[in-house]
């Protein structure tokens, strides 16, 4: 099939979002938030009732919240008070762990390739594509581009990863292989990273965000669990190593024999941060040495960065502001909640859930 040449309009659109989306990757620390979060100033702010367990933390959107239980319907939710806007019965052929966000809507893919984005004042779609493919794991959404993967079937015999506008889900860029990924692709600096399984063997990529044109791939010795980056560095984990490549040119850097079973990976700009069901650890990410580490029993809720703070909740409810730079706790402050599910945060918002689908939220008070 030949590539359809793009209109007069629309290729003036996509060189816009290409543009920015380049320019994005040169601005550091290009983020929303704008300070630390004061955790010992946190005040409940509403509660409200989920059918079941939610499949993926709240997602923050605009001036509402979407939630999405493992059964159920999808539920927008107002920020200031916990209202319910609208709701939407989620249909079984939608994946509900590929719930995410863009700037402007909801994005949920589903079986044979759907990818649905809806609107934040009803719930209405707004536009669905279908990709070559199954997309399995959540978008990467990046501004105004969508990344994302699609597996054909039966799996591992291929695979497609995909820059969307966000706008109309229109493709950008598309880059095929042979190989199947199923996990999100991650973003750093100027390329898209993500991982590959070929002939029994295990790849990463990295891809030029803003034409899909290969950079470089390197060989991993064996199966990851979880891949980030930092402004200079790759990561990759197994539950029992860490290993650095060089983000440039992927030349590896470094590996370490992690102390405890990782369960999660986090990049920050010059760190990387592991945590297990018994501690956290920073490591540097020039160099693997341990910069600090933060004892915690049983942790099970993957932490948040934001703003130099690692959030963490414990299982019996407490949620601690980590100093990413020293280790330090910065705050803390008892929820209440005594099983913990997910954790998301944004401003002077924390948004909880529990393993019964119960939403909690928290606002900071004003200085």
């Amino acid at each position: 099939m030949g590539e359809v040449t793009p209109a007069p309009l629309f290729r003036a659109a996509r060189l816009l979002i290409l543009l920015t989306l380049t320019l994005s990757a040169c601005i550091p620390g290009n983020k929303t938030e704008i300070a630390p979060l004061a955790v010992d100033q946190l005040e409940a702010a509403w509660q409200q009732t989920s059918a079941a367990a939610l499949s993926r933390p709240p997602q923050f959107l605009k001036n509402i919240v979407i939630v999405l239980p493992q059964s159920g319907a999808l539920q927008a939710l107002e920020l200031k008070n916990g209202e319910e806007r609208w709701r939407l019965e989620t249909p079984a052929q939608l994946w509900r762990d590929s719930l995410t966000t863009t700037l402007d809507s909801v994005l949920l893919a589903g079986e044979q390739g759907r990818l649905l984005a809806l609107g934040t004042r009803r719930g209405v779609p707004e536009w669905e594509i279908t990709l070559q493919g199954e997309a399995y794991s959540a978008p990467l959404v990046d501004r105004y581009v969508i990344f994302t993967a699609a597996n054909t079937t039966p799996p591992n015999t291929g695979s497609t990863l995909y820059a969307l506008n966000a706008a109309n889900g229109e493709t950008l860029w598309r880059f095929d292989l042979p190989g199947a990924t199923m996990d999100s692709p991650t973003r750093a600096a100027d390329v898209v990273l993500f991982k590959a399984t070929q002939d029994n063997a295990n790849w990463l990529y990295a891809l030029g965000a803003a034409d899909g044109v290969l950079r470089w791939r390197v060989a991993l010795e064996q199966p990851t669990t979880a891949l980030t980056a930092t402004r200079a560095a790759v990561l990759t984990s197994s539950k029992e190593s860490l290993s650095a490549f060089d983000l440039a040119a992927g030349k590896p850097l470094w590996e370490i024999t992690l102390p405890a079973e990782a369960r999660g990976i986090i990049g920050s700009a010059e760190e990387v941060i592991t945590w297990s069901a018994t501690e956290i650890n920073t490591w540097s990410a020039d160099d693997g040495q341990l910069r600090w580490q933060f004892p915690i029993s049983d942790l099970n809720v993957p932490p948040i960065l934001r703003q130099g703070q690692l959030l963490v909740v414990t299982p019996g409810g407490e949620l601690i502001a980590i100093d990413v730079q020293t280790g330090q706790a910065m705050g803390r402050f008892t929820t209440g909640i005594t099983t913990p599910d997910t954790l998301n945060a944004q401003g002077t918002w924390v948004i909880l859930s529990d393993k019964e689908g119960d939403i909690y939220a928290f606002q900071a008070k004003e200085p």
